[in-house]
């Protein structure tokens, strides 16, 4: 797995997708400080790339730390002065507890996500919260992409659950959930294009029927 993540290409994130990115990260975290009762505390990324969300939870006080299996995602991401370690949750000498663990498309490239979850779990302190984000089996471009959905896509994503599925596994292995949201976009000229390599249809009459 750690081979995986070192190998895949480095995206940096700027204009649309920087500002969508800050957005979904602005909503997770007011749904988890939300969720969490008392001050911020301890909080942990599994998987935090460039740090974006790490500096995002250390702004409104989490005191923040990370960890990804990338050295060079992770050395972009200690430039912010955040405690960031490489490896994965399974080898690091992390020093829990944490009041959150937070794991944002990660779950889906694991060869068993119960260990993982299970790993996350005893990271997460008695009250905490845990975090996690995954692609929709059951979304709506799920349905309509069908075989062209590009969440499909093994040997990167090796499990993919809809939110019920999701929450089963979660509520299996001891934790209370307390809240299952769907959210994202998928650019007008993205679906477009996924449809006509899907269904072969030109794209300009499928952008049109959309």
């Amino acid at each position: 797995m750690r081979e995986m993540y070192t190998r895949m290409p480095e995206q940096a994130l700027e204009g649309e997708s920087l500002q969508r990115a800050v957005e979904y990260h602005r909503s997770r975290l007011e749904t988890i400080d939300a969720l969490i009762s008392g001050a911020r505390g301890r909080l942990l990324e599994v998987g935090c790339g460039d740090g974006l969300f790490l500096q995002m939870a250390a702004e409104r006080g989490w005191r923040a730390e990370g960890i990804d299996p990338a050295g060079k995602r992770a050395e972009r991401a200690a430039r912010s002065g955040i405690q960031v370690h490489v490896g994965t949750v399974e080898d690091a000498a992390l020093r829990g507890p944490y009041d959150c663990v937070a794991a944002w498309e990660v779950i889906e490239h694991q060869t068993s996500p119960r260990a993982f979850l299970r790993r996350l779990r005893s990271l997460v302190a008695v009250g905490g919260v845990l975090a996690l984000s995954t692609p929709n089996a059951t979304s709506i471009w799920a349905t309509i992409l069908r075989g062209g959905f590009s969440m499909l896509c093994p040997p990167e994503h090796l499990s993919l659950f809809s939110g019920r599925a999701l929450a089963a596994l979660a509520e299996s292995e001891g934790c209370r959930v307390e809240r299952i949201r769907s959210f994202g976009q998928i650019l007008r000229e993205e679906v477009a294009g996924r449809l006509e390599r899907s269904f072969g249809r030109p794209a300009s009459l499928i952008a049109g029927a959309l």
